[in-house]
């Protein structure tokens, strides 16, 4: 699967088209619904969610995704889309291909 994966990202970054590849450390796949709000009362957080707080979480992802509707939808500066921040050091920022940039 690790070898499939890396294949994967070698021709998103040969790729002509622009895109963003955004790491969350401390995140797993279920961090990314609103699991986490209630995995404590499952008792399977350990198992299915990251160590992030899911506030944090569900900040980072609405911030994200908001600049990205910002840029190419509203057509408005987005300086979070422009790399790392520092309000976000969490996240392992990648643009790759063609223009990304406004």
């Amino acid at each position: 699967l690790m070898a499939e994966m890396e294949a994967a990202m070698v021709r998103i970054g040969e790729s002509s088209t622009a895109g963003y590849l955004l790491t969350v450390q401390g995140t797993k796949h279920l961090n990314f619904s609103d699991f986490p709000f209630f995995a404590d009362l499952s008792g399977a957080k350990a198992f299915v969610t990251g160590s992030v707080a899911p506030a944090r979480g569900a900040g980072i992802m609405n911030a994200y995704t908001l600049a990205f509707f910002d840029r190419f939808l509203r057509d408005k500066p987005t300086p979070l889309l422009d790399g790392p921040s520092d309000s976000f050091q969490e996240v392992e920022y990648q643009a790759f291909g063609g223009t990304t940039a406004e």
